[in-house]
């Protein structure tokens, strides 16, 4: 039984924008972390790109790269630098809604 063209593309192009979007995500945190920006700046610039991303291509992809810049976020910018723990409980509910703002924007 021979595959279908479609049903390769349906494996193949999501899974080219999770990494192309992926290498982009890295690069800007790189950036970021780099000319040391706080949270407060990094956040439009991966809501930005969350946006574009999501736009070019499908939504599974964009709900992949979301979470993935939110916990970029959480592990290089917020303090403890380079740790998923949040040392300030009243930051809680800001990584929460870092988190749901880039889903929303996605979907």
């Amino acid at each position: 039984m021979p595959i279908d063209q479609n049903q390769t593309t349906k494996f193949w192009r999501p899974l080219a924008e999770t990494l192309v979007g992926g290498a982009v995500l890295g690069f800007l945190t790189w950036i970021c972390f780099q000319l040391e920006l706080g949270i407060a700046t990094a956040v439009p610039i991966y809501l930005i790109i969350i946006l574009l991303l999501s736009i070019w291509g499908s939504l599974g992809p964009a709900i992949v790269l979301s979470v993935v810049a939110a916990e970029c976020l959480l592990f290089f910018f917020t303090p403890p630098i380079f740790s998923f723990e949040v040392d300030r409980p009243k930051d809680i509910p800001g990584d929460f809604a870092s988190h749901q703002r880039s889903c929303d924007a996605s979907a």
